[in-house]
């Protein structure tokens, strides 16, 4: 059977859970907010987040229990230093997976959203990322690139699109909002995503929180997952681009069901400021059925 695949972080939860065989389609996701015992509650604001002591991180790095850095390492290999001011935006932009016009305004991004949320997005890094996704159980190697070009303002909110080439194209294209509680897939040309699913709170700490919901009723996708995000810390972390000394680890736990069959998944993400997601990981376990990992990582800073 196909791996789930799912809307909260994107580009990692969409990409790890993808397989060779094929891609299955969301109806809808919902954002809850998550105390530290565990226990959820429904949240009238998406995106709401929840703090949770450190210490119950379990073994994460020395530098986590400390507030994030505001500027991170760089790369060991060498590196263009992302441009901080986005192009600026055509007044008529198309929103992804739509094909009309949206209506957004040629005003540059505000100060009040450039939190570290925004940063860790690689919101304005302005060139293609390439990137890799293997499978534990395939030989072959899905590679391609993501780009994100900022759109522009519509009330209030920062507008960025996401576009994928090569063998990651078959992910489509999203439109990405960016506002003061942080970053939220708000579209994609693949599902139809019934609330904003958040993809980085605007100020990540160390313990905290959310949960995404994702349930479909179609019939080659039949699935009902929970998934709770935690910001573990800063660490280092190796990808084919080279090692990052400063990455944002957020790690990922979710269970539900999928094809009628109990589904179970972990993942730990890594994010670099100005860049965005460097590197992922997952593990699928399916009851009764065996167990897969997935790795996506950058393999070129332009």
């Amino acid at each position: 059977m196909t791996s789930p695949k799912f809307c909260g972080l994107s580009l990692t939860t969409k990409m790890l859970a993808m397989t060779l065989v094929g891609a299955s389609l969301l109806a809808g996701c919902s954002s809850d907010t998550v105390s530290p015992s565990g226990s959820s509650a429904s949240s009238s604001s998406p995106g709401s987040v929840s703090s949770a002591p450190s210490s119950t991180l379990g073994s994460a790095p020395a530098s986590s229990s400390a507030a994030i850095p505001s500027t991170p390492t760089t790369p060991s290999t060498p590196a263009s230093t992302p441009s901080s001011a986005p192009p600026a935006p055509p007044t008529d932009a198309k929103a992804p997976g739509t094909g009309s016009t949206a209506k957004l305004e040629a005003l540059p991004v505000p100060t009040s959203l450039h939190h570290e949320g925004f940063e860790y997005a690689g919101v304005t890094y302005t060139k293609p990322m390439d990137m890799e996704l293997t499978i534990s159980d395939q030989k072959a190697i899905r590679t391609g690139s993501q780009s994100i070009r900022f759109e522009g303002m519509k009330d209030g909110k920062a507008v960025y699109s996401v576009d994928r080439t090569g063998q990651l194209a078959s992910l489509g294209t999203e439109e990405w909002t960016i506002t003061d509680k942080g970053v939220f897939t708000t579209k994609s040309s693949m599902m139809d995503i019934g609330q904003d699913a958040m993809e980085l709170p605007a100020n990540p700490k160390p313990g905290m929180t959310w949960k995404v919901h994702t349930k479909s009723d179609q019939a080659a996708a039949k699935m009902d997952m929970e998934m709770t995000f935690k910001v573990v810390g800063i660490e280092s972390v190796t990808t084919k681009a080279g090692k990052f000394k400063s990455a944002l680890l957020i790690e990922q736990d979710g269970k539900g069901s999928l094809q009628g069959q109990k589904v179970r998944t972990e993942s730990k993400n890594w994010y670099v400021k100005g860049i965005g997601l460097v590197k992922a990981t997952m593990m699928n376990h399916v009851e009764g059925g065996k167990s897969e990992s997935l790795t996506i990582q950058e393999t070129n800073v332009k």
